[in-house]
């Protein structure tokens, strides 16, 4: 059989699990760097709802169809355990992780009265640990958001009361449960991690996020934190497993894992690496064992340049590939097809654009694939400047989670940690179409000249709230002057200022790396500059800074430099360290 059908049949699956510090990169990786925009009406619920995901994974050793709705069971059990549409739904939501499998209470525990999340599967508790490790810090503004509680408005309230518990009245209470946090009955049967169209708790239908969509955007989230292999809750249940099996017995651990055979943790969980010290053992000295946990994880998987776009020539090698080329005019005969077309078949003709941007997206990524295995692993700092660098400057919910998040000594009842949770609140059940800049962003919904700002197209505001705090500020001003830095988020009106603060960035040209503009939820996030025009002093500072925010004029502009050079070149940017670049067709270079 083996030889007729040539099977893999010496194919293992890894056995590499998750560690507490793969783990740690992840979600620095998620909530301090990442550049993904998540899709849906609350984008960035996506995001808690994944981080809360991934730590009930790894705090309760759950298989992946257990937290989320298994997509291949899913019509099975609909068939099998439904009679009509409507049970159908319920059955299906009864695979997922509903508010009906966790109970929140009030509990002594050690002494000290302590919120206890308790997971239908396995027990979970935590408040005296790191925030990225603290999976209440992530559920309770999840609960808030959905207003799942049936006696409490926010999650606020349940601390309130619980920092109002004093130890000297509990003296003569035997029971060590104080109180239980009721959920609303009406929420029960609603899954909590839900799809992006359904995040909006009242209009859902019931449906859950499905096992195989977290599962690629948990190996997404891997990839862009630079791990080369897939990061699956396999990885995280292994781990959990392998921990559990050094500090329980057998009898906890196959209840931990819900086995029913002692063997099936060998066969299938034990990591091949023996955590016996082999050296140590045999010369009787002391034993180390770090590095055999190391091995244990993913890290030795990961390359933290990892590649996350095609490199400028191997870019331009595919887009001039045939296959691409034909993928491109289609998408373009559709595109000029949906203008011209009416609104019934308007529907069609965009399925169709999706399809094709799809096939050159998975041509996309199995180039880059390609190219990755021929990157070279180097060592060395991470380059912070991601799209988030940028972006987070018109977010400020996610600028403080950033900074408060990887803090290792802050729990939820300390001020870092209530700040994180009410910006996790927030981003949990809003979403602005349009966002500002602290120095350039509406007062009261309306412009400083009167004018209501949502009179205007989303993507005018700024450029109208530009023109009027300009148009002010230059009537205060003694120099007719004034100018806003998208970098510092200021405004001068004084031009000799201005001057000066032009040539304090020019002093630090590595905070100028990126040049091209950013727009993000219609608001100006990041000006471009000229690469040529930063590197030439004789123009002077405010001349070499000159901010564009549109950008085929920046596009322009720096055409119109790169048109009168052949061959090879050394760019002008003074924080540039590329040498021997090359024009490969008048518009695009390579190095």
């Amino acid at each position: 059989m083996k030889t007729q059908v040539s099977l893999a049949v010496d194919a293992e699956m890894p056995r590499d699990g998750l560690s507490p510090n793969d783990l740690t990169i992840l979600l620095t990786q998620l909530w301090c760097r990442d550049f993904k925009e998540y899709r849906g009406k609350y984008p960035d619920r996506s995001r808690v709802q994944l981080t809360a995901s991934i730590l009930l994974y790894c705090f309760t050793s759950a298989r992946t169809g257990e937290v989320h709705e298994p997509t291949a069971r899913r019509s099975i059990s609909r068939q099998k355990d439904s009679c009509d549409d409507k049970d159908a739904n319920l059955q299906a939501t009864a695979m997922a992780a509903c508010y009906k499998h966790f109970t929140l209470t009030i509990e002594l525990v050690d002494g000290i009265p302590m919120l206890v999340l308790t997971y239908a599967r396995q027990f979970v508790k935590g408040e005296e640990v790191p925030p990225f490790f603290n999976l209440l810090l992530f559920m309770l503004p999840l609960f808030s958001a959905d207003r799942a509680f049936r006696h409490y408005k926010s999650y606020v309230e349940v601390l309130d009361e619980l920092d109002s518990i004093k130890l000297s009245d509990l003296d003569s209470q035997s029971n060590h449960v104080i109180s239980r946090i009721h959920f609303r009955e009406d929420l029960l049967d609603t899954p909590i991690f839900r799809p992006r169209s359904e995040l909006d708790c009242e209009k859902s239908t019931g449906r859950a996020r499905g096992a195989d969509l977290f599962g690629k955007e948990f190996a997404a989230l891997g990839y862009r934190s630079g791990y080369e292999k897939n990061v699956t809750a396999r990885a995280c249940r292994r781990w959990a497993l392998m921990q559990t099996d050094k500090k329980y017995s057998q009898t906890a651990r196959m209840k931990h894992a819900s086995h029913t055979e002692a063997r099936t943790f060998g066969r299938s969980y034990a990591h091949p690496v023996c955590e016996v010290d082999g050296p140590a053992t045999y010369l009787d000295i002391a034993s180390r064992h770090e590095h055999i946990q190391n091995r244990r994880s993913m890290g030795v998987h990961r390359n933290q340049n990892l590649w996350q776009s095609l490199p400028a020539k191997a870019e331009f090698e595919f887009q001039e590939r045939e296959d691409v080329i034909a993928l491109d005019k289609e998408f373009e005969r559709l595109s000029t097809q949906l203008a011209k077309t009416d609104t019934e078949t308007k529907k069609g003709i965009q399925l169709q654009r999706r399809r094709v941007q799809g096939k050159k997206d998975k041509l996309y990524l199995e180039e880059l694939k390609r190219q990755r295995v021929q990157q070279c692993t180097q060592t060395g700092s991470v380059y912070e400047q991601t799209l988030f660098h940028y972006r987070r400057r018109a977010m400020p919910e996610r600028d403080l989670l950033a900074h408060k998040l990887p803090k290792k000594s802050s729990t939820i009842r300390s001020p870092d940690g209530l700040e994180a949770m009410k910006a996790l609140e927030a981003i949990c059940n809003q979403y602005h179409q349009v966002t500002y800049r602290s120095g350039l962003q509406p007062v009261n919904g309306r412009c400083v000249c009167g004018e209501p700002i949502d009179r205007f197209r989303a993507h005018r505001r700024w450029l109208h709230l530009y023109r009027c705090y300009k148009k002010m500020l230059r009537q205060m001003s003694d120099d007719d002057f004034a100018e806003f830095c998208y970098e510092c988020d200021l405004w001068f009106n004084n031009q000799n200022e201005w001057h000066q603060h032009c040539q304090d960035h020019l002093s630090e040209p590595s905070e100028l790396l990126r040049c091209d503009p950013i727009i993000f939820r219609n608001c100006p996030v990041k000006p471009g500059y000229c690469p040529f025009c930063l590197g030439n002093p004789s123009l002077g500072p405010i001349r070499q800074m000159e901010q564009y925010l549109d950008m085929s004029k920046w596009y322009d502009h720096v055409h119109s430099h790169l048109s009168h050079l052949s061959g090879e070149f050394h760019c002008r940017h003074p924080a540039c360290t590329q040498t021997g670049m090359r024009v490969l067709d008048g518009t695009r270079i390579s190095s």
